[in-house]
């Protein structure tokens, strides 16, 4: 997307095709330039609002509402200055690095990336008649960040490292210019120019290499990169999330429980925090707890179907039908293809007596998710109790065979 503008950039320096001072473009020449960029810009423009349809349909833009344009302006200049600082000093690294639930472009950390996209900017546009490659780099690393920097902001980060791997090759490319000025035979001294650049290069290297190798000790499983996002921002409500869905899966509810809350503490009206914590009460007991939590989540986010079915499960646990079988129509309005609300809403009607109003459930869960045995087990059933047993066996019978079967599923989790 970015390509006709750094294109552009080129053409000024190394190429001098065009100058500084764009109010030259417009000659007979520089027509001619700009010209040759129409195709590129052809491509790009599509692609760009390709991206930006593709980010908004699946609910990862965050609105002007949400994310104030002087939030967003501060977060692009203080982005610039942090790729550049990380990729020269890779230290204290983060898989994520996310926006605080009450971001102020007025924090010191901001202000002072701030400052130094600033100044930087100012002293290379100062020099450019003297040090063009440095403009030309800067420029170029600003227009490869431009999308990524949180003028349009997608997701919940405030910077991410992967973002400067294609930026920073600008950077790369100057090194390389500089040591070769250092190696060029026709300067004085050359042979030693050349051993002080390979001795520099060495030890760049070496240290970049000890570096990395510590960093893949971070991703090494999901438990210890989560772990170590929270040593660097003990605040992160992401990482206390996703490190309590971990625990919970290792069947450590207890501590799974204290990063929910911590998680919670930090951003309240995360939705399925607060539903993955009444799962894990439900687990242990703790209805009532469990059931606050449930209702949390869904007046955070009516929608919220999962949260919706494990209301009606847990009405299911305490007995109160009526009420399981209207949490289980409401998931199923948000979420009409999921089976095992079918199954729920099947064993409801099927447990208060209402056979033949089950059958269409159970059915449907089949029908779904045709290998999910306990699909068939209860469908079987209501229609063993119904008299049809010849039907009803051959459902067992399949129920039997899925079981065997190595390739069994499961209900979504």
């Amino acid at each position: 997307m970015t390509l006709p503008v750094v294109l552009l950039i080129l053409d000024i320096y190394p190429l001098r095709r065009l100058e500084w001072d764009p109010r030259r473009w417009f000659d007979s020449t520089a027509r001619g330039v700009l010209r040759e960029k129409i195709p590129f810009l052809i491509v790009a423009v599509p692609f760009a609002l390709i991206a930006l349809f593709g980010q908004q349909q699946s609910s990862a833009l965050r609105s002007l509402e949400s994310y104030d344009a002087g939030s967003r302006l501060a977060q692009a200049f203080f982005g610039a200055s942090f790729y550049l600082w990380k990729t020269l000093i890779p230290v204290k690294l983060s898989p994520l690095y996310e926006i605080p639930p009450h971001f102020s472009p007025l924090n010191s950390s901001i202000l002072a990336g701030v400052a130094a996209t600033i100044m930087i900017t100012l002293s290379l546009y100062l020099l450019k008649n003297r040090w063009p490659a440095g403009l030309a780099c800067w420029l170029s690393y600003l227009v490869m960040l431009a999308p990524v920097l949180g003028l349009v902001q997608v997701g919940p980060q405030l910077v991410a490292e992967r973002y400067s791997y294609l930026s920073c090759l600008t950077w790369a490319v100057l090194a390389g210019g500089a040591a070769f000025y250092l190696t060029d035979h026709s300067s004085r001294n050359p042979r030693w120019r050349a051993y002080g650049a390979a001795a520099a290069g060495t030890v760049i290297l070496a240290v970049l290499g000890a570096v990395t190798w510590k960093q893949t000790q971070i991703w090494r499983d999901t438990g210890t990169l989560w772990r170590h996002v929270l040593t660097l921002d003990p605040r992160s409500s992401i990482a206390h999330y996703n490190l309590g869905r971990f625990l919970a899966r290792q069947g450590n509810q207890a501590d799974a429980i204290m990063h929910y809350v911590e998680a919670i503490k930090f951003r309240p009206d995360d939705a399925d925090a607060h539903n993955n914590l009444g799962v894990l009460l439900m687990l242990r007991g703790e209805f009532e707890a469990a059931m606050q939590e449930f209702q949390k989540a869904t007046r955070i986010n009516p929608q919220y179907s999962r949260a919706h079915f494990n209301m009606g499960k847990l009405f299911v646990r305490q007995g109160a039908l009526d009420k399981a079988y209207e949490s289980y129509r409401q998931a199923l309005k948000f979420e009409p293809n999921e089976a095992e609300i079918h199954l729920g809403l099947g064993n409801v009607l099927a447990r208060q007596g209402r056979l033949e109003e089950a059958m269409p459930y159970f059915q449907q869960a089949v029908k779904l998710k045709p290998g999910w045995a306990d699909a068939y087990v209860e469908l079987a059933r209501s229609l063993a109790a119904q008299g049809d047993r010849v039907t009803a066996e051959k459902y067992y019978e399949e129920a039997l065979r899925l079981l065997k079967s190595p390739r069994q599923t499961s209900p979504t989790p």
